[in-house]
């Protein structure tokens, strides 16, 4: 859930945005495979194939990208970011501004 609707993704790497009345919004392909999901700001943070971590506007834009070194098994929102957890048992902390 984020304040804006609901975020929504599939395995197969589409993420879906509905208002709370139940309206989707928009849907995207953002990846061939979506690992997680988790509000980030006034976006959504998405974990994808390997080890890439995305930021995606409201809109379902990618404003930005990073590779993490390690598959990413969860993300957690934290306080201007999301905690990711990574193959391994590593913890980190990503925000964008």
């Amino acid at each position: 859930a984020h304040p804006s609707g609901l975020i929504a993704a599939s395995e197969f790497g589409v993420l879906y945005f509905f208002s709370w009345g139940g309206e989707m919004l928009w849907h995207v392909q953002v990846s061939g495979w979506i690992r997680a999901i988790a509000p980030m700001g006034d976006g959504v943070a998405v974990a994808v194939e390997e080890d890439v971590l995305l930021a995606c506007d409201l809109d379902g834009r990618c404003v930005g990208s990073i590779s993490l070194g390690a598959q990413i098994r969860g993300l957690w929102p934290c306080d201007g970011g999301v905690v990711c957890n990574l193959a391994g048992g590593q913890l980190t902390c990503m925000t964008w501004e």
